[in-house]
């Protein structure tokens, strides 16, 4: 195994054993109802959004660059450097205020940025090497992270994002993964946390997020200017 999955094995097996010992103490979380479904809807909607472009920037990968030379420079490439790290980032935070405190983001977003940071150095520098000036100049016109908030309004799905490149990749299996996993860990933190059973109030924040994701696709798709995807 190598050393750097090694290490992510390990960081990921701690937080799941702080994460069960902070169960425990619900004077951690939020004591309004109220307050707790919005974060459940508002982190549910984070990791299909993550995992939607993950699944998009991995498919675009493979689309344009087949044989991996290729220096992918449009579809949300053309957005972001990163938009796979971006993909997990926004996937990280959507888990992080679901099953934590809401100040645990602000912490994930540290230890986000001291993992990351060397390896899009590291990366940076390596495509530097192979592509030249084409790179310089791809680094100079668009950011290495987050988008323009206003570029991302322009964002036309159906053109920047193909519907067949969202599932040509084993990527496109997170979209559907991820949420089951926040459903069942949302019925052990009630169990756990509240000493309560689960019921559909439970979930609804849950079902309202995976319908308002699916509607966003439906219209950007299939309804927007009446074309269907390809």
């Amino acid at each position: 195994m190598k050393p750097r999955l090694k290490m992510d094995g390990l960081l990921l097996a701690l937080v799941v054993v702080v994460s069960l010992g902070v169960y425990f103490s619900p004077n951690f979380f939020y004591a309004q109802s109220k307050a707790d479904d919005f974060l459940d809807f508002f982190g549910l909607l984070l990791i299909l959004s993550g995992s939607f472009i993950r699944m998009s920037a991995r498919g675009h990968k493979v689309a344009c660059s087949p044989k991996g030379w290729g220096l992918a420079q449009d579809g949300l490439y053309a957005y972001t450097r990163n938009p796979m790290y971006l993909g997990t980032f926004t996937i990280g935070i959507g888990f992080t205020i679901l099953f934590w405190p809401w100040w645990a983001a602000l912490i994930f977003t540290v230890l986000f940025y001291l993992r990351f940071r060397p390896l899009v150095a590291k990366e940076e520098k390596y495509l530097t090497e192979i592509f030249k000036q084409e790179y310089e100049n791809y680094c100079n016109r668009v950011p290495r992270f987050f988008p323009s908030v206003l570029n991302v309004f322009k964002i036309k799905l159906a053109y920047e994002c193909p519907w067949h490149e969202l599932w040509q990749t084993k990527e496109s299996r997170t979209i559907w993964t991820l949420p089951l996993i926040v459903f069942i860990a949302e019925m052990i933190k009630e169990w756990v946390l509240y000493r309560g059973r689960p019921s559909l109030s439970t979930f609804l924040p849950l079902i309202l997020a995976l319908i308002v994701f699916g509607i966003v696709l439906a219209f950007e798709y299939f309804l927007k200017n009446g074309k269907n995807p390809k």
